[in-house]
């Protein structure tokens, strides 16, 4: 009976490794499945290669910002790219005073980098 004591600390021990043991095995696993699933394919020119898709890509963020209408009232929207990133910025009608929807996306990845809209 002296020995039951024993027993129970290196059951305890015993547990506690198994259970590190399957936690470093677990953390293994996942790190595996992230670089599995870390793996993307990127187009040589980025994912906003042209004016006409950086200008979609605005459109599609600016109009549950701004609204339909103000959108459509700044049409058409004009991208320039500069550098890596495209600058993409609405038009005033002629004899409007005021100001326009601007955003500016990465060309590569197509983050969102800016939204701003002058008064």
């Amino acid at each position: 009976m002296n020995d039951h004591p024993r027993w129970s600390t290196l059951r305890i021990r015993a547990l506690v490794l198994t259970f590190a043991v399957a936690a470093g095995a677990g953390v293994h696993a996942a790190r595996a499945g992230s670089q599995e699933s870390s793996h993307s394919y990127v187009p040589r020119e980025g994912f906003v290669p042209d004016a006409t898709t950086a200008a979609r890509i605005a459109e599609a963020v600016l109009i549950p910002i701004y609204g339909a209408r103000q959108i459509q009232s700044e049409q058409p929207l004009t991208a320039t790219l500069r550098g890596d990133v495209w600058q993409v910025a609405g038009q005033l009608p002629a004899g409007s005073v005021g100001g326009v929807a601007i955003v500016e996306i990465a060309k590569r990845d197509a983050r969102i980098l800016r939204v701003s809209h002058g008064r």
